[in-house]
């Protein structure tokens, strides 16, 4: 068709509803500042995804990929399950729409989980949750445990948010009664925008105004009295001082941090050796003169420190990882993620130990509420995405007691995790749980040598053709065999072998 001179290309409805049922349940995703391959895509899904029917990805030359789901069942449930991180940088996913535009949409509307302290229950239904969100942006969807009042300290809501204009802290609600109430808005991912470049991923500094330096001759000074300044020599600092400038911390070297026993105490144990971190607790390191550490900080943030731990002698040992979790299910997920960061390029020995805050199956409380499977079902895809498995503990069953005599609770949520090429290394390790005295938490004590103080040699399996002649040998083989062992089948096969 021709109108004014130009030729125009007229698309009815019919011409694109095809199309538009095509791509119907595709999502859009874009990582802020990383350019990623196909490959390390499909990696991701695949590790991370693997609850849904792995999506079609299709790859677009403006640097974002096209991911289309079988049905919105697994659409729903990917959003649910977000955000998400690649390589440590966030991804953002959105909605396909045929208006689709990069600039416009991603970089400027990004959906962002919003968390509503305290929300009172009233207003905890679907109509009234939407209408709240609508102030920050557009509603997509609610969490499991908002859906299903699973936990009420806290609503989530999946919200479009342009993150072109301000975020907002807190909204006003009006109730029926006409009464005004002030509801706090909590962001689990405040996105930076430059003004300057009009980008998502970072914020331009302001220019430094250049100020120069005017150096002016001195008169000299008559009989001028010259102070002396004090020689401190090899000055010890304090750990206990932590020094400040300019209200931020001042950033000190990494060092080595080794635990030595004292020499003379041979068979007695030497005073801890504190690792400072820049979180809300430290590692304490205790050594024995049978064995001695020398300890490698590597990452930290205010739920793990993560360290590399070295034999006297300088050789690798193995990777060890403490924990101590916060108490709400959202921040304990972020500590998942960062977690299978560290650990998708360990390939060494690997322990992971500490307070976790969370429950891992349903018999790991008693009292209290019943385990739901929401609150261990990011644990356990993150143990199944890493290869670890929970290592066996001596001692009490449970780990953290409310101390009440009314209403007692028992719960399991102290525990180590380790991979199978710790598992392989430390065959003699031993994990016990001991008394909780003053705390209601149980310390875990890990022995990874023998009860006589040394490590065992490896030797080479030998058979003994003469057990086989016994008449309980086929039925004591059998009974042993068939005793349940969780993990995968190579998991399995290894420990009934070690077993038998």
């Amino acid at each position: 068709m021709i109108i004014n001179g130009e030729i125009e290309v007229h698309i009815e409805e019919q011409d694109v509803s095809s199309e538009k049922e095509f791509w119907k349940n595709a999502l859009i995703m874009y990582a802020i500042g990383e350019e990623l391959s196909m490959n390390a895509v499909k990696r991701f899904m695949l590790n991370t995804w693997n609850v849904v029917t792995l999506p079609d990805l299709y790859y677009n030359e403006e640097g974002y990929f096209l991911v289309r789901f079988r049905n919105e069942e697994d659409k729903t449930a990917v959003l649910m399950r977000g955000p998400y991180t690649i390589y440590k940088k966030p991804i953002l996913l959105h909605e396909w729409n045929p208006r689709f535009t990069l600039q416009d949409d991603i970089l400027r509307i990004l959906p962002i989980w919003v968390m509503f302290p305290q929300l009172p229950l009233v207003y905890w239904g679907d109509r009234s949750i939407g209408k709240i969100a609508s102030a920050i942006g557009k509603s997509l969807l609610t969490d499991e445990c908002t859906a299903k009042k699973l936990r009420v300290s806290y609503a989530r809501v999946l919200i479009e948010v342009d993150v072109t204009k301000e975020l907002k802290q807190h909204i006003t609600i009006r109730d029926p009664t006409g009464e005004k109430v002030s509801q706090q808005v909590e962001y689990e991912w405040e996105p930076p925008y430059c003004n300057q470049c009009n980008k998502v991923g970072h914020r331009c500094n302001p220019k430094k105004e250049i100020t120069k330096k005017v150096y002016v001759q001195k008169e000299p000074t008559i009989a001028a009295e010259k102070e002396v300044p004090t020689v401190v020599e090899n000055p010890v600092p304090d750990p206990d001082i932590q020094q400040v400038e300019k209200g931020k911390a001042i950033a000190v070297e990494e060092t080595w941090t080794i635990a030595r026993p004292a020499g003379k105490n041979r068979g007695t144990r030497s005073s801890p050796t504190r690792i400072d971190c820049t979180n809300r607790f430290d590692i304490l390191v205790q050594g024995w003169n049978q064995q001695v550490w020398d300890i490698k900080m590597l990452e930290n943030t205010d739920q793990f420190v993560h360290c590399e731990a070295y034999k006297e002698n300088g050789d690798f040992s193995h990777y060890l990882t403490s924990i101590y979790a916060q108490n709400q299910l959202i921040h304990r997920k972020k500590l998942w993620e960062d977690i299978q960061n560290v650990g998708s390029i360990i390939n060494r020995p690997w322990i992971i130990i500490g307070d976790y805050n969370n429950v891992l199956k349903i018999t790991d409380r008693i009292g209290g509420n019943e385990v739901q499977e929401a609150e261990y079902r990011d644990l356990e895809q993150m143990m199944e995405n890493l290869g670890l498995y929970e290592h066996e503990t001596k001692g009490d069953h449970f780990t953290w007691f409310n101390k009440q005599s009314q209403g007692p609770i028992y719960s399991r949520i102290d525990r180590a995790l380790c991979n199978s090429f710790w598992f392989a290394t430390f065959p003699d390790c031993v994990i016990e749980v001991m008394r909780s005295h003053i705390s209601d938490h149980a310390p875990l004590k890990v022995n990874m040598v023998n009860q006589h103080g040394y490590v065992k040699k490896k030797r080479r399996f030998q058979f003994l053709n003469c057990v086989t002649v016994r008449e309980d040998y086929m039925n004591k083989l059998s009974d042993s065999w068939q005793q349940p062992m969780g993990g995968n089948p190579m998991y399995k096969l290894w420990r009934k072998l070690i077993r038998l």
